[in-house]
């Protein structure tokens, strides 16, 4: 049994986000001029495979008004009417 997760401390002061991701779906960033990016993640297995596991932790700066958006695999594996994936790509526009 394991599951995936992203954490994440924010540091309203400075807008540094400290995070790491385990295996979830890298977050997206929504800048301010409504570019997205997606958030820069290292590779780390999943929680509970292996309790021995040093995760990466990573930092970004955000910016006022710039939007994190974590999401789940549920969301862009879903299918429409037509058996059509939802996808990574189309969460972006």
């Amino acid at each position: 049994i394991f599951i995936t997760v992203f954490c994440g401390i924010l540091n309203l002061e400075t807008g540094e986000i400290n995070y790491t991701n385990a295996g979830h779906n890298a977050p997206l960033i929504i800048r301010k001029n409504k570019t997205v990016e997606v958030l820069k993640t290292g590779i780390n297995t999943v929680v509970g495979v292996d309790e021995k596991v040093k995760y990466i932790n990573e930092k970004i700066l955000m910016k006022n008004e710039d939007i994190l958006y974590v999401y789940t695999d549920g969301v862009t594996e879903a299918f429409n009417k037509n058996g059509k994936m939802f996808s990574e790509e189309k969460l972006k526009y």
